[in-house]
Order: C-alpha cells, then sequence, then structure tokens
C-alpha cells in the first residue's frame, strides 16, 4: 500500500524519484520470485497479479513506456480475472469461459473504469493544464472502485 500511495501521488505531483522507484520495483521483483518458488494456492495468483500491475506502474513511472502501462492494466484484468474463477468456481475449460467471464459485472465495471481512464487522459492532453485534475480524479475513482470490487479488506490486509 505505501508503494501504491507513493506512486500516486508521484504521478500528481508530476515528480518521482527514480531511486525510490527502483527500490519498490525491485521489491516488487523480489515478492513475485517469492509467489513463483512457494506452494500455488488460490490467492497466489491473484496476489502475483497484483504485484505485477504494481510493478509495471512502477517501471512505468521509470521508463515513460506506454508498452508499460499496457501491461500494468493487463495484469489488473489478470488478477480479476483469477479473482472471478476463484470466487465464482468458474471451470476453465468450458468453451466460451472468457467470454463468460468478461461478461461478470465486476469485469465490466474494471472494463468501463480503464476505458474512462484513458478516454480522460486522452482529453486531458488535448488540455495542457487539465492533467493535474484528471490525474486526482483518476486517483480517487481507482481507490473507491478497489473497495466496490473486493469489498473490505480480508482480515490479512
Amino acid at each position: 500500500m505505501r508503494m501504491l500511495r507513493e506512486l500516486w501521488d508521484g504521478v500528481e505531483q508530476d515528480a518521482f524519484d527514480p531511486k525510490n522507484l527502483r527500490r519498490d520495483f525491485a521489491a516488487c521483483e523480489a515478492l513475485v520470485a517469492e509467489y513463483e518458488r512457494g506452494p500455488n494456492c488460490a490467492d497466489s495468483e491473484i496476489d502475483e497479479d497484483a504485484i505485477l500491475s504494481l510493478a509495471h506502474a512502477l517501471n512505468t513511472a521509470l521508463s515513460g513506456s506506454s508498452h508499460d502501462a499496457m501491461l500494468a492494466a493487463e495484469s489488473a484484468y489478470n488478477a480479476l480475472d483469477d479473482y472471478i474463477i476463484q470466487r465464482f468456481d468458474v471451470d476453465v475449460n468450458t468453451p466460451g469461459v472468457q467470454s463468460l467471464i468478461d461478461s461478470f459485472p465486476v469485469m465490466q465495471a474494471e472494463l468501463s473504469r480503464q476505458q474512462a481512464d484513458l478516454a480522460e487522459l486522452h482529453a486531458a492532453a488535448k488540455n495542457p493544464g487539465s492533467e493535474a485534475a484528471v490525474i486526482t480524479r483518476i486517483r480517487r475513482r481507482a481507490e473507491r472502485d478497489a473497495i466496490s470490487f473486493f469489498g473490505s479488506p480480508s482480515p490479512r490486509g
């Protein structure tokens, strides 16, 4: 949570400390490696995808690469995909399963949020000076939607 909060703060202020970004990216890499070595439990895939999303977002701040930004969004999608499969006991061998997963209201909400984020960022690019307000709106929406997607945090945090 600290890494995510600091990343959002840097985006809002348009100021990053590369040393801190590299430190946090390395911590994410270490966590992903730990998940890959550990026992494969139901929550581990969701957690790993969430950490990968953060790692890609940190790398986006370091590199400015749109490819890294796309990977961050894709990892967030994958985390939600895994959550739906586990939460609703979806048989991944069912024909058309991805369409079924994508039709879940929680997935549609995430895809709509990503679409809204992209539309706002595109509009901000055409209206210099609006970037800070747009970033703040996107951050607030992400924070609000995280709670509505998964409910209150589990006892594990």
